[in-house]
């Protein structure tokens, strides 16, 4: 009895192991690579270039009177106005560089964050533009005369973009198996500080048919304003992850877009002309690229490695 209980044990205990043998292997579980995190603070610096432009209104207007060197009473000489006015766009372009601070939070792929940077700039530009004017205006009355005028105007403009900044939020949307390239847009405020001045200097002379003495006349003035504007921005880019360090690279486009500035100046005038007042109206607006590097403060270790 004994010898046929273990044999029979013997053929079961075989034939579980064949069964087992028989049994397909489970695979090994596969290696599921970490997640980057774009949460926490980050401090960086950029550089880049800027294309500017101002669109300038002007306005004034020459008065050339008789000539006092002449003696003649002012009924033989009609006061004889000239108005300028022009309307420019000038191109402020240079290199800009500087740095920016901020936080991101992260939701699943979204990122969510907020910027500021500030930025020295390059940006000016001189313009210079020369106007010939003449006219033989007839004097009212009995004589047949005419007042006779003949003169220049040459103006030269500088405008300079000191430095800007902006105050902006992100929206990003992270791609790759990690999630370590973030593409994003952003807007918001933006400010800076803006330089001009102006140099217009006329000159010319005044005349009557009743008689040839002419008289002459200069108008001059020199303007300098330094202002500070405000305005707003948008633009995107992409930020990627330089793994293995808490640093990231980024390439960012912003247009910014100015509040238009007003101003005011009147001219000196000598001889036979009166002062003139110029006014004058500027709107700056910007298209800046750059390329930055920005190390990132956070709790996930080095590279930013965290989970989703």
């Amino acid at each position: 009895m004994k010898k046929l209980l273990v044999g029979v044990l013997g053929v079961v205990s075989m034939a579980t192991s064949a069964s087992a043998a028989d049994l397909p292997m489970k695979a090994p579980p596969m290696a599921v690579s970490p997640a980057y995190n774009w949460s926490g603070f980050y401090i960086g610096g950029n550089v880049g270039y800027g294309f500017g432009r101002v669109d300038e209104t002007s306005s004034s207007a020459l008065v050339a009177t008789f000539p006092p060197a002449t003696l003649l009473p002012p009924a033989f000489f009609t006061p004889v106005t000239f108005p300028f006015a022009s309307s420019t766009r000038t191109p402020v372009d240079g290199v800009i560089g500087g740095g920016q601070i901020g936080y991101n939070a992260q939701f699943n792929r979204w990122v969510l964050g907020i910027e500021a940077d500030i930025q020295a700039s390059d940006q000016n530009r001189n313009t210079s533009t020369f106007t010939s004017f003449g006219s033989a205006t007839p004097v009212p009355g009995f004589f047949p005369f005419q007042t006779v005028v003949t003169g220049t105007q040459t103006e030269t403009v500088n405008t300079r973009l000191d430095w800007f900044g902006t105050v902006r939020g992100r929206v990003g949307y992270t791609t790759g198996a990690t999630g370590d390239l973030m593409w994003y847009g952003t807007g918001g405020y933006a400010y800076g500080q803006f330089k001009t001045s102006v140099t217009q200097s006329s000159s010319g002379t005044v005349t009557s048919t009743f008689i040839g003495f002419p008289g002459t006349f200069t108008s001059t003035a020199a303007f300098n304003a330094s202002q500070n504007r405000s305005g707003w921005t948008a633009g995107g880019g992409v930020e990627g992850a330089l793994w293995g360090t808490a640093w990231t690279w980024k390439f960012e486009y912003l247009h910014l877009d100015f509040d238009r500035v007003n101003y005011v100046f009147t001219t000196v005038a000598t001889g036979a002309a009166s002062p003139s007042v110029v006014t004058r109206s500027a709107r700056f607006t910007d298209d800046i690229v750059r390329v930055g590097l920005n190390y990132r403060f956070n709790w996930y270790g080095a590279g930013g490695v965290g989970r989703y």
